[in-house]
């Protein structure tokens, strides 16, 4: 480990405790208060599921030819292969050995940090994938008042379920979802990237009585984000909306996404929350409209989103020290501050570099196809 990256890591480390030692005491409202979310988003319309498996081959290409493989991923491989040794099926060693070639050919990769990357060549160590093997499935229920206040106003309040994947969904009787939580995403700039303040109460850290547990979930569910009190706690998301008291929200429409997910990973100063080498997402979903309350919606055309976003892990740390203010006293927090700007402006770049290498993948997989920049999924339906 460098000097240069251990200085970052302790000026950041003490600019946090000093941040947070400053706070006041912890807020009422239950769930994650806002925080500031940056994206591209490349949406195909008029898609299938021909052109979905299409686009999860072409970006999971594009980004193997970018980043080597994640480390740990590389050494389960070859741990597998010497587990299996005596397996009987011919077919699935010769697999095994396959990845075991991929994987020694991407520790060679390692030592060779690619410098398009600023934020990669900043911190002296290079990216690594991740790529998550399994397709899951988002049911996201958005709500709105009669009139769309909330759409015309480029605010959108939803109900999420996140399934392992459609099998579990399909039997929800015998199964829960994985992650059940209310979001409040308020967009505030239609450029070439997307900026949005993003707000949440998840309620898999919420304490759950044994009375609750025997009775109806989806019932809390539902009566939470319409009423914005979970036992008569107000939610953060719900107080996001600043609503009159007299509005009432219901249900407008439904969005099914089969998503895949890659991880692109790299330890830094700034990395927070269980997975802190966390830095950038890549989202590849197919979604589906099932319309409740309101029209005009397409029910039939199916469009796919690439998004590729900045993680919460890394991007609550940067804005946190970015926007504190320090005195003319706290030398180590302006000291701080200046090698987070530096970060935060090498890791946006990082960004649209990512964003742009794709761009130019997906135009050469499907071509033909009608591709559209920077609009939230559920325009293409309302």
């Amino acid at each position: 480990m460098s000097t240069n990256y251990t200085i970052m890591k302790l000026l950041a480390l003490f600019s946090l405790i000093f941040i947070s030692l400053k706070s006041t005491g912890s807020s009422k409202l239950l769930g994650t208060p806002s925080r500031l979310e940056n994206e591209y988003k490349i949406t195909i319309t008029e898609s299938n599921a021909h052109d979905y498996y299409v686009l999860i081959k072409s970006v999971e290409k594009t980004l193997s030819s970018l980043f080597p493989l994640e480390k740990t991923k590389t050494y389960f491989y070859k741990s597998e292969l010497k587990n299996k040794v005596n397996e009987k099926s011919l077919h699935f060693n010769s697999n095994r050995q396959k990845l075991s070639i991929l994987a020694k050919k991407q520790l060679g990769k390692r030592k060779f940090i690619n410098r398009d990357f600023l934020f990669a060549s900043y911190l002296k160590k290079n990216y690594h994938l991740q790529a998550m093997q399994e397709i899951r499935l988002f049911v996201d229920e958005y709500y709105d008042t009669s009139d769309k206040k909330l759409l015309n106003n480029n605010v959108f309040y939803r109900l999420r379920r996140r399934w392992k994947n459609y099998e579990s969904y399909l039997f929800s009787f015998f199964n829960k979802p994985l992650r059940v939580e209310i979001q409040t995403k308020e967009y505030i700039n239609s450029s070439d990237y997307l900026t949005a303040w993003d707000t949440r109460l998840e309620f898999n850290h919420l304490p759950e009585s044994e009375t609750e547990i025997s009775q109806n979930l989806d019932l809390i569910y539902l009566k939470t984000i319409q009423s914005g009190f979970y036992k008569n706690q107000p939610i953060w998301p719900f107080q996001r909306l600043q609503l009159p008291s007299t509005e009432e929200l219901g249900p407008i429409i439904t969005l099914k996404s089969f998503r895949k997910r890659f991880h692109i990973l790299n330890s830094n100063p700034w990395g927070s929350g269980q997975n802190p080498d966390h830095v950038f997402l890549v989202t590849v979903d197919r979604v589906h409209a099932e319309c409740i309350k309101i029209s005009p919606c397409d029910k039939k055309n199916n469009i796919i989103e690439i998004e590729i976003e900045l993680e919460r892990n890394i991007s609550k740390n940067l804005e946190l020290i970015l926007n504190s203010k320090p005195k003319k006293t706290d030398q180590l927090l302006i000291a701080t501050q200046k090698s987070t700007e530096i970060a935060k402006s090498f890791v946006m770049k990082d960004l649209e570099l990512i964003y742009k290498r794709l761009l130019d993948a997906i135009h050469i997989a499907i071509p033909r196809k009608q591709i559209i920049k920077s609009k939230p999924k559920i325009r293409y339906y309302l």
